[in-house]
């Protein structure tokens, strides 16, 4: 897969020194002014990266993907913690082909926001397209346990175990929750053709065993 230059920014912002503050029988050094001014900087930089996100994300709406990429990195630079802007500057990053990079973006958003099944499945999308299809599966199914309705995951879950002929109980939990939410009609001949595969496999399996 290829790699960029997303992946020295991420290695500098984990470089980046951890300041604490400490409570209880520890006292502070700093004056109390010194750590207002702290706060201060610190909510400036997440007002200006915030800015710059949202700034980002019209430019991407826009398909002006070098000014967006430009205005993420900035973001991220001021503000390591946005989770939309690790997951919308991994998009752009998938676009042009940058998969491991992509990943890594993706990786640091889906750890940001734990419940958001959309890092995990674009995850997913970039094992997918490079041509790991076994990895894509894992990923759609850690979308799924963050979203069991998610329709976009739900549907490369069960296309990505077709391509690999697999067969499971979550699988087939996976149609089930297709066929119930689906609403195109090829996305639903895609799953009974599944359904029916899948369930040969499992009774084989059953009576093998």
């Amino acid at each position: 897969m290829g790699t960029r230059s997303a992946a020295v920014l991420l290695s500098a912002l984990l470089a980046a020194p951890l300041v604490v503050a400490t409570t209880g029988g520890c006292k502070s050094t700093k004056p109390v002014s010194t750590l207002e001014d702290s706060m201060a900087q610190v909510a400036q930089r997440r007002g200006e990266a915030i800015r710059l996100t949202d700034q980002a994300f019209k430019a991407q709406q826009s398909g002006n993907l070098d000014k967006a990429e430009e205005f993420y990195r900035q973001a991220l630079t001021l503000d390591g913690s946005i989770s939309s802007a690790w997951n919308n500057l991994g998009e752009i990053l998938l676009t042009q082909g940058y998969y491991q990079d992509a990943v890594q973006a993706f990786s640091e958003s889906a750890a940001l926001s734990p419940i958001d099944p959309r890092p995990e499945y674009n995850i997913a999308v970039a094992y997918q397209k490079s041509g790991w299809a076994k990895d894509a599966l894992t990923h759609y199914g850690n979308a799924l346990a963050r979203d069991p309705n998610y329709r976009p995951a739900l549907r490369g879950a069960i296309k990505a175990a077709a391509e690999l002929g697999t067969a499971s109980r979550d699988i087939h939990g996976w149609i089930r929750q297709g066929l119930l939410n689906e609403t195109d009609e090829s996305w639903r001949s895609f799953f009974e053709q599944q359904r029916f595969r899948v369930e040969a496999s499992l009774e084989d399996e059953l009576r093998n065993n």
